[in-house]
Protein backbone atom coordinates (compact mmCIF):
# COMPACT_ATOMS: atom_id res chain seq x y z
CA UNK A 1 0.00 0.00 0.00
CA UNK A 2 1.19 3.45 -0.77
CA UNK A 3 -0.24 6.94 -0.84
CA UNK A 4 -1.68 6.55 -4.31
CA UNK A 5 -3.95 3.64 -3.39
CA UNK A 6 -7.47 4.96 -3.10
CA UNK A 7 -9.36 1.84 -2.08
CA UNK A 8 -8.06 -0.33 0.77
CA UNK A 9 -11.00 -2.74 0.79
CA UNK A 10 -11.03 -5.97 -1.15
CA UNK A 11 -12.42 -5.89 -4.62
CA UNK A 12 -14.12 -9.21 -3.98
CA UNK A 13 -15.91 -9.68 -0.62
CA UNK A 14 -15.96 -13.44 -1.07
CA UNK A 15 -12.21 -13.59 -0.52
CA UNK A 16 -12.45 -12.17 3.03
CA UNK A 17 -12.50 -14.93 5.64
CA UNK A 18 -15.05 -14.37 8.44
CA UNK A 19 -13.94 -14.11 12.07
CA UNK A 20 -14.46 -17.40 13.90
CA UNK A 21 -17.40 -17.50 16.32
CA UNK A 22 -15.29 -18.87 19.16
CA UNK A 23 -13.04 -15.79 18.93
CA UNK A 24 -16.02 -13.43 19.13
CA UNK A 25 -17.38 -15.33 22.16
CA UNK A 26 -13.96 -15.20 23.82
CA UNK A 27 -13.63 -11.45 23.33
CA UNK A 28 -17.15 -10.78 24.62
CA UNK A 29 -16.60 -13.09 27.62
CA UNK A 30 -13.33 -11.42 28.58
CA UNK A 31 -14.92 -7.99 28.23
CA UNK A 32 -17.76 -8.95 30.55
CA UNK A 33 -15.28 -10.43 33.05
CA UNK A 34 -13.18 -7.25 33.07
CA UNK A 35 -16.24 -5.05 33.59
CA UNK A 36 -17.45 -7.35 36.38
CA UNK A 37 -14.09 -7.21 38.17
CA UNK A 38 -13.96 -3.42 37.90
CA UNK A 39 -17.47 -3.29 39.34
CA UNK A 40 -16.39 -5.51 42.24
CA UNK A 41 -13.36 -3.31 42.92
CA UNK A 42 -15.54 -0.18 42.94
CA UNK A 43 -18.03 -1.91 45.25
CA UNK A 44 -15.28 -2.78 47.76
CA UNK A 45 -13.88 0.76 47.59
CA UNK A 46 -17.30 2.29 48.21
CA UNK A 47 -18.34 -0.07 51.02
CA UNK A 48 -14.92 -0.11 52.70
CA UNK A 49 -13.44 -2.89 54.79
CA UNK A 50 -15.65 -2.34 57.84
CA UNK A 51 -14.75 -1.92 61.49
CA UNK A 52 -11.53 -3.78 62.18
CA UNK A 53 -11.82 -3.34 65.97
CA UNK A 54 -14.53 -6.01 66.18
CA UNK A 55 -12.28 -8.69 64.67
CA UNK A 56 -9.38 -8.30 67.09
CA UNK A 57 -8.71 -11.21 69.42
CA UNK A 58 -6.55 -11.11 72.52
CA UNK A 59 -3.27 -13.07 72.33
CA UNK A 60 -4.41 -15.53 75.01
CA UNK A 61 -7.49 -16.40 72.94
CA UNK A 62 -5.32 -16.90 69.86
CA UNK A 63 -2.96 -19.20 71.74
CA UNK A 64 -5.87 -21.12 73.26
CA UNK A 65 -7.48 -21.55 69.83
CA UNK A 66 -4.39 -23.27 68.44
CA UNK A 67 -4.40 -27.06 68.66
CA UNK A 68 -2.58 -28.30 71.72
CA UNK A 69 0.44 -30.45 70.89
CA UNK A 70 0.97 -33.82 72.53
CA UNK A 71 1.73 -33.27 76.20
CA UNK A 72 4.28 -35.26 78.09
CA UNK A 73 2.63 -37.26 80.86
CA UNK A 74 3.80 -36.88 84.41
CA UNK A 75 3.25 -35.19 87.72
CA UNK A 76 4.70 -31.73 88.11
CA UNK A 77 5.13 -29.80 91.32
CA UNK A 78 4.73 -26.05 91.14
CA UNK A 79 5.72 -24.31 94.35
CA UNK A 80 3.31 -21.61 95.47
CA UNK A 81 5.21 -18.46 96.44
CA UNK A 82 5.14 -17.97 100.20
CA UNK A 83 2.50 -15.58 101.48
CA UNK A 84 0.64 -15.56 98.14
CA UNK A 85 -2.62 -17.06 97.02
CA UNK A 86 -3.59 -18.32 93.57
CA UNK A 87 -5.84 -15.80 91.77
CA UNK A 88 -6.25 -17.18 88.23
CA UNK A 89 -5.11 -20.03 86.03
CA UNK A 90 -5.11 -19.43 82.26
CA UNK A 91 -4.23 -22.31 79.91
CA UNK A 92 -2.80 -21.16 76.59
CA UNK A 93 -1.76 -23.98 74.30
CA UNK A 94 1.12 -25.85 75.90
CA UNK A 95 1.57 -23.22 78.61
CA UNK A 96 -0.36 -22.48 81.78
CA UNK A 97 -0.26 -19.04 83.37
CA UNK A 98 -0.65 -19.10 87.19
CA UNK A 99 -1.31 -15.68 88.71
CA UNK A 100 -0.49 -15.30 92.42
CA UNK A 101 -1.18 -12.26 94.64
CA UNK A 102 -0.01 -11.45 98.16
CA UNK A 103 -2.06 -9.71 100.83
CA UNK A 104 0.01 -6.56 100.26
CA UNK A 105 -1.01 -6.52 96.57
CA UNK A 106 2.24 -7.74 95.01
CA UNK A 107 1.70 -9.94 91.96
CA UNK A 108 3.69 -12.84 90.59
CA UNK A 109 2.98 -14.94 87.49
CA UNK A 110 4.40 -18.41 87.00
CA UNK A 111 4.41 -19.66 83.41
CA UNK A 112 4.41 -23.47 83.28
CA UNK A 113 5.26 -25.25 80.02
CA UNK A 114 3.35 -28.54 79.93
CA UNK A 115 5.56 -29.95 77.16
CA UNK A 116 8.90 -29.57 78.89
CA UNK A 117 7.89 -29.12 82.54
CA UNK A 118 9.87 -25.88 82.79
CA UNK A 119 8.61 -22.91 84.76
CA UNK A 120 9.33 -19.21 84.35
CA UNK A 121 8.59 -16.59 86.98
CA UNK A 122 7.40 -13.08 86.27
CA UNK A 123 7.47 -10.77 89.32
CA UNK A 124 5.51 -7.57 89.05
CA UNK A 125 7.23 -4.95 91.16
CA UNK A 126 5.37 -2.26 93.03
CA UNK A 127 6.84 1.15 92.05
CA UNK A 128 6.23 2.52 95.59
CA UNK A 129 8.44 -0.01 97.35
Amino acid sequence: MNGTTENVTHDNDEMVTPTPVWLKVLVVGLGVAIIGMLGLILYKIITGVGDMAEDTVTPVEIAAAQPTPVLTPGDYDIVRPSGMELVTVVPAGAEVFLHFRSKSGADQIIIFNRLTGETSTLKIADPDS
